[in-house]
Parts: structure tokens; sequence; C-alpha cells
């Protein structure tokens, strides 16, 4: 309930908070941000107010970090997932200017490197880009590129596709997870 909200609780602790709700919302521009996200920010900044620098400090992060490797950014958060038929690690990268990863010229070798470190049978990777409000997806597994193609309209080329809206892994990519995951 948003109207008994504690207020008791340190700056710190709050700022962080509103730095989870801003993440998880990806700035408010994610397909799956409601007005109660948007509600609990606000009632946070009207507690300690830094609603402003918690944003600044989560956007210069996220446009610094596609300055890292590709192997780092890929393998920065990688969700593992164990079927009956195979082991799926979805990556997602969440910032300005993230489908130029794609365009690197070790793009796939990282993809490889990552897939073969955890030991996956598919690697899908979602570039969320928050200056385009798309997503490039990779993924070198035909079945899968098949499936996303089916589901979405994705059009491949090279293990690529672009979408026309931001794509993330909870709402876009992990329903597409059948029980069995036998036709991968």
């Amino acid at each position: 309930d948003l109207h008994s909200f504690p207020t008791r609780r340190s700056s710190d602790l709050n700022a962080a908070l509103q730095g989870g709700i801003l993440s998880n919302t990806l700035d408010f521009v994610a397909p799956s941000t409601t007005e109660r996200d948007r509600m609990a920010f606000a009632k946070l900044d009207e507690i300690i107010g830094r609603g402003a620098e918690v944003r600044q400090v989560l956007r210069e992060e996220r446009a610094t970090f596609v300055n890292g490797t590709t192997s780092d950014i890929l393998s920065s958060d990688v969700k593992v997932f164990h079927g009956h038929a195979a082991t799926l690690g979805m990556s997602q990268v969440e910032a300005p200017g993230a489908s130029a990863i794609s365009r690197r010229d070790d793009f796939w070798e990282s993809y490889d490197r990552q897939s073969a470190r955890l030991g996956l049978d598919v690697l899908l990777v979602n570039l969320a880009d928050l200056a385009a409000s798309a997503s490039v997806i990779a993924v070198s597994d035909r079945r899968w590129q098949e499936r996303l193609s089916r589901e979405y309209g994705l059009t491949f080329d090279g293990g690529l596709a672009w979408t026309s809206e931001l794509f993330l892994r909870k709402t876009h990519l992990v329903p597409l997870l059948t029980p069995s995951d036998d036709d991968r």
C-alpha cells in the first residue's frame, strides 16, 4: 500500500529502492512499467528528494557500461535455464547504444566463448538499446531463430534480428521456454 509507505528508512536505502525501480523499468520505458512503479518512485522522491540524482547515476553507469569488453558485457547478466533437452542461457544488456555491441568485430567470438564457458546448448543475447527503444536479438541456433520469428515476426540475418520495440528477457524471451524445450 503506497499510502502507508515507510518513511523511517535511511536515505541510502530509499535511494537504493529508487534505483531498483529505475533498473527494473529501464527508467520507465520498459513495456512492463506500471503506474504503481511510477507512484512508488514518486513517493520515495517525496521522502528523500534524491530521484534526479539516482536517475543520473544510473544513466551514467549504463552509458559507460557499453565501453567494457564484449566478453565482460555479455557475461554481466546471464540467466541459465536447464531443460530436459537443452541448457539455455539468456544474456541481457540494457544501455543506450547497446545495439552497437552486435557490430563489434569480436561479438560472435565473445558469444561463443560465453556459451562454452557456461556449457550452454543455446545462448540468446538481448541487446536492449535504451536510446533506440528497440533491441537486437542475437542467437546462433536456427530453431530459436525460427521460434522468435514465428512469435514476434523477427527476421534474422547472420544470427541477428532487430526489434521494433524494447524486448525484455522476462516478458519476451522467458515465456517462449517450454516445459521440456524439446524443440529448442
